[in-house]
């Protein structure tokens, strides 16, 4: 027979265990401490092209084409694909921590309002070629450091860390790329326009960069991939102001302030980029702006968007024809180098490259020539470069030659 002492023990025991049977149907997952599931929602986020964010202040509406991320609404502009992807990511990859099921909301006599669930802080709609999924972002837990969350594809709701609301934009403008120039598209062309001072144009060919504008001759290597890296390296710090849907091109200028100097009579600068997938890009740079003394407001047709960026890049595109056209005479490498024939009045000189290190002088008598002079001369030869330049008419032209010119040929 049991004493009174070991039966109140056991007694004990029995309300313990009943209590934590209670407490496990009440407040733990409906599975008890089964695994929770690796994410909140049922799609794969690098197969998504699609997704909508809607909060109590705004709604953002993004669509991929061609792993390029696009802002449909509330404006239609470039979006910073990398900042989409990253939050699409994080969505994917946030784990929760905890769970209640519908028996538990049933038996605490709990509805989805009081998870914050049925007017919740956050809806993430998701698009994709698995399907769709809506994320439900709701109340704070009680602790402060989580959410509550609830999938489309689960009646669960689910805690996870409330920095993923955090991730989420405020505005569009969070989203949208910041780049002035898209560094996914190629430039081929770019001019150059200063009021007084005519256009400087430059063109990409199949044998380089060519200025076909003011003078048709070639372009600086180093001068236009020092022009091409500061336009990639510009980025947008301020939006100022963008246009409806249903404003363009001289609507656009027309909603300019004058006070931003951004008119086609008061911009002192402005340029046009021409992609390789035929598009084109239209910048008139304004007035610096007065909150901040190393910007500069630029109106750009891209976005049809008011915006100021570091006034850096007006050095770059202020260089000037002389500095951005090639200087040198013989724009070659030395080991270009096969054949080379000096002619004037009076003589004439040729020598040619016949075998990968000999070289052979033709004229005025062949002979064998000297490889570490004929090195040299080469590349003091390639090193020669003009003081200034002027363009010729037709009749100029005609004329020199019958003067007699001495003229320098070079073979690669």
């Amino acid at each position: 027979m049991l004493s009174s002492k070991t039966t109140l023990w056991l007694f004990i025991l029995l309300i313990l265990v009943s209590a934590a049977a209670w407490f496990e149907k009440q407040h733990l997952p409906s599975g008890g401490f089964g695994a929770m599931p690796s994410s909140v929602v049922s799609i794969e986020t690098a197969r998504i092209n699609r997704i909508e964010i809607e909060t109590t202040n705004t709604t953002i509406k993004c669509a991929r084409t061609q792993n390029q991320w696009e802002i449909e609404a509330p404006i239609q502009c470039r979006a910073d694909s990398s900042r989409i992807d990253f939050v699409l990511e994080m969505i994917e990859r946030t784990p929760p921590r905890d769970r209640v099921s519908p028996r538990q909301r049933k038996n605490r006599r709990l509805g989805l309002n009081d998870y914050g669930l049925v007017v919740p802080k956050a809806v993430v709609s998701l698009e994709g070629l698995d399907g769709t999924s809506t994320l439900r972002i709701g109340a704070d837990t009680p602790s402060g450091d989580g959410v509550f969350v609830m999938a489309s594809s689960s009646y669960d709701i689910y805690i996870v860390d409330k920095g993923l609301l955090d991730l989420l934009p405020k505005s569009a403008e969070d989203f949208r790329d910041r780049a002035l120039v898209p560094v996914s598209q190629e430039i081929i062309g770019i001019e150059i326009r200063q009021p007084g001072k005519g256009i400087v144009n430059l063109v990409k060919t199949a044998s380089g960069w060519n200025m076909t504008s003011p003078f048709a001759i070639s372009a600086s290597l180093p001068a236009v991939n020092a022009l091409l890296g500061s336009l990639a390296n510009a980025t947008i710090e301020k939006f100022v102001w963008t246009s409806s849907s249903g404003e363009r091109g001289a609507d656009l200028l027309e909603n300019a302030s004058t006070s931003l100097g951004l008119s086609a009579d008061e911009s002192k600068l402005s340029t046009t980029i021409r992609f390789a997938n035929g598009s084109t890009a239209n910048f008139s740079f304004g007035n610096l702006d007065p909150d901040s003394s190393d910007s500069i407001y630029v109106v750009s047709s891209l976005d049809n968007s008011i915006f100021t960026v570091g006034k850096a890049i007006i050095d770059a595109l202020l260089m000037d024809a002389d500095f951005l056209r090639e200087r040198r005479i013989f724009p070659l490498l030395a080991s270009e180098v096969i054949a080379i024939s000096c002619n004037s009045a009076d003589t004439s000189f040729a020598m040619r490259l016949n075998t990968p290190s000999a070289w052979t002088i033709l004229r005025p008598s062949v002979q064998p020539a000297d490889q570490k002079a004929t090195t040299h001369f080469i590349e003091e030869l390639l090193r020669i470069e003009d003081q200034n330049i002027t363009t010729l008419s037709d009749e100029e032209g005609r004329t020199l030659e019958k003067g007699g010119i001495d003229t320098v040929k070079i073979e690669i």
